[in-house]
């Protein structure tokens, strides 16, 4: 009985790991080849792009630079679990009190007349 209980919960496990997120943003080549429908020349495509033009947008900006990755293809990968994450751009700090909304001199530098 327990032998049958601790099958069960080791297929479970299994079966949740085999179907953990990768994205597409930070995975790695062998991470990539966990998804059913990406080998090694296709992950290898991927993170070509990745490196060349920065992170994937999202799936139609994967779509349009990966050749050989159509939207059907895509669909497939993400029932596998395949997800594009969308980083979003930081605001820069600005500075904060009275005054804030003025520019700030540089140090060093002299003066507009």
């Amino acid at each position: 009985m327990i032998q049958k209980l601790l099958l069960a919960l080791g297929m479970s496990m299994f079966t949740l790991l085999a179907h953990a997120a990768v994205d597409v943003n930070r995975a790695s080549s062998a991470e990539l080849e966990t998804i059913h429908g990406i080998g090694p020349a296709m992950a290898k495509k991927i993170l070509s792009e990745r490196a060349r033009g920065g992170a994937f947008k999202g799936e139609a900006d994967l779509i349009e630079r990966v050749p050989g990755l159509g939207p059907k293809k895509l669909e497939r990968m993400k029932k596998s679990g395949l997800v594009v994450s969308v980083q979003a751009i930081a605001e820069p700090k600005r500075p904060k009190g009275p005054g804030a909304d003025r520019p700030q001199a540089i140090e060093g530098s002299k003066p507009l007349k």
